[in-house]
């Protein structure tokens, strides 16, 4: 991005701030905002004060250019002028960082940013114990997520850690928090978390299962397993006791060892309040008007099943109309399926009997319902 003639050498013109306002908001808008805020501050000082606030609040980090971030931020003590930059940073994503940070300079990052910032996501490799102390001084932050390795820390360090945040909503956790399974007394949750996502490790057993869903507070209605080792953690699920969690939404991602789900595992027992499911595309075939019938009558509150895509080593597994039928009359509550294009198998007279027999169950007293875009849903899948 160019600005001005750089042949000018007249007396500065000076716009009004509301201007320059303006045109930080147009610039942000676009794919490339960061270097055009960059130009920008080099202007005047007028336009340094305007945009350097939008440049450092939401920098976009990179292999590249984080050891100049990085030099900016985390001055040495001993530094008598200070930048003062570091109170700007209202997000921190550092998940395409790994070798290139150590464990010390996230924890001093971390240290620096801790008033002003509002989101987290911690590097491969050096987050660590050191950074724990300035992460639970991070008061304002809304979004943590530390899913991008194991750390060797533990799901009650981690909670120790970040219970008292209040503004915290949502929750990410490290591949391996249930390396070794927390106690139940540690098991205290930030009190206002709405969103958590486990990632490979899960408990292991319905006992943890049932201590990791009892303890999570009435505000989560979302629990993401995100990916996993294998699926025989997630049939612990059928064995646990009646839980009054408040999880509406399950997300369940692929497993690394196994193709199929057991979907008889989602039961009333364990997600009472559950609503809306979304699985991948492939792990409730082949078929399922031979798997689904009689588990999916025992969770007849499902309203919404989200069939994601994955991606195919061979060809992709294709839904037909007598798969979709058994799930339509075995979930007695359900008024939406989205399915990627790539995995269905059905012509528009078929597409049309799913669509009509879907928005037949629609309550017209219900305002979600309508505002959910009901009916059979297919979308071009990006994998």
């Amino acid at each position: 991005m160019k600005i001005g003639d750089p042949t000018y050498h007249g007396a500065e013109v000076v716009l009004p701030a509301e201007v320059i306002d303006s045109i930080s908001i147009h610039v942000m808008q676009f794919d490339q905002y960061q270097s055009s805020l960059a130009s920008c501050c080099l202007v005047n000082r007028s336009w340094y004060a305007g945009f350097i606030a939008g440049l450092y609040a939401y920098p976009i980090i990179t292999q590249r250019n984080f050891e100049y971030f990085a030099r900016t931020l985390s001055s040495p003590v001993t530094k008598k002028t200070k930048v003062g930059l570091e109170h700007l940073v209202k997000r921190l994503d550092l998940s395409s960082i790994a070798y290139e940070s150590s464990k010390s300079l996230t924890a001093r990052l971390l240290g620096r940013v801790k008033n002003s910032l509002e989101f987290f996501a911690s590097p491969a490799i050096t987050f660590s114990l050191t950074s724990l102390a300035p992460l639970s001084k991070c008061y304002n932050l809304h979004h943590l997520d530390l899913s991008a390795d194991g750390y060797q820390l533990g799901l009650g360090k981690i909670l120790a850690t970040v219970s008292h945040l209040e503004q915290l909503s949502t929750l990410k956790l490290p591949t391996d928090a249930f390396a070794v399974q927390p106690e139940v007394a540690s098991l205290m949750w930030p009190p206002n978390l709405r969103f958590v996502q486990l990632t490979d490790r899960l408990p292991n057993s319905s006992k943890n299962w049932d201590d990791v869903l009892r303890s999570l507070p009435k505000t989560v209605t979302t629990l993401r397993i995100h990916g996993c080792l294998n699926y025989d953690s997630v049939a612990r699920l059928k064995e646990c006791e009646p839980s009054d969690n408040r999880v509406s939404r399950l997300e369940i991602g692929v497993s690394r060892d196994e193709a199929y789900m057991p979907f008889d595992a989602i039961t009333t027992a364990a997600f009472p309040a559950l609503r809306y499911i979304a699985v991948p595309a492939p792990s409730l075939i082949p078929p399922a008007t031979a798997m689904l019938v009689e588990p999916i009558i025992k969770h007849d509150g499902i309203e919404v099943l989200e069939l994601t895509p994955i991606r195919d080593v061979g060809p992709p597994v294709k839904w037909e109309f007598d798969d979709f039928n058994t799930i339509i009359h075995s979930f007695t509550s359900l008024y939406k399926i989205t399915i990627a294009e790539k995995n269905v198998r059905l012509d528009a007279g078929q597409q049309l009997q799913l669509t009509e027999l879907l928005d037949s169950r629609l309550r017209t007293d219900s305002v979600s319902q309508r505002r959910a875009r009901p009916g059979f849903l297919i979308w071009s899948g990006a994998l």
